[in-house]
Parts: C-alpha cells; sequence; structure tokens
C-alpha cells in the first residue's frame, strides 16, 4: 500500500507532525511539573485523575477544555483537522477505481 500513499498528499506526514506538535506544546505547558492532578473524573482514569507527560490525546484533550488552555487547543484543533483531511484521503484510495477500489467491482481481466 506503500506505493498508494506515496502518490497522494502529504496528509499521513502532516498528521504525525501535529500530533508531535501536541505533545511539544503538553510538554512546554507541564514545565519541570512531572504530572497534573485533575479535579474532574473520566472513565478512564483509575483511581485519583493523574496526567503525565506520557497522557494520551484525550487525556490532553479533556484537559485543555476543562482549563480552557488556548496553547493546547490550537493544536489539538489543528490535529483534528489534519486527521479529517487523512481519513478523506484515505477514503479516496479505498474506493477510487485507479486506486485500491477495494469497495469497487473487479476489473475485467484482458
Amino acid at each position: 500500500m506503500k506505493p498508494l500513499f506515496d502518490k497522494g498528499s502529504s496528509d499521513a506526514h502532516d498528521l504525525v507532525k501535529q500530533v508531535n506538535q501536541v505533545y511539544s506544546k503538553w510538554k512546554k505547558y507541564l514545565g519541570n511539573s512531572k504530572e497534573k492532578t485533575v479535579t474532574y473524573t473520566r472513565p478512564y482514569f483509575v483511581g485519583r485523575g493523574i496526567l503525565t507527560v506520557n497522557s494520551g490525546l484525550v487525556q490532553i484533550k479533556d484537559y485543555a477544555t476543562e482549563n480552557k488552555i488556548a496553547e493546547l487547543l490550537e493544536p489539538l484543533a489543528e490535529m483534528q483537522r489534519g486527521l479529517s483531511s487523512l481519513k478523506s484521503t484515505f477514503h479516496k484510495m479505498l474506493t477510487d477505481k485507479k486506486l485500491l477500489n477495494y469497495f469497487g467491482q473487479e476489473k475485467a481481466s484482458v
């Protein structure tokens, strides 16, 4: 499938960069703190709600949303747009008759 991705846009590469940007901003936000204790509850917490530099994207998004932290919300929104773009590119690759045509009819053999 790599050749199919190489023909397309750089959406996948852009998304990786955007994810890295979120983690870079998160690490900068944490500063010298090794963890943040949260005051809200979520089903993914076992016991006290503690976030670290290695927290997941959903946990970072929830923290930024709860605390209205623009410096985190902005790269998270950009990452979400990148994910939407990549999904669109992937869907086109799957359905385009000139590409993978995963859901289409079999091509007639010559």
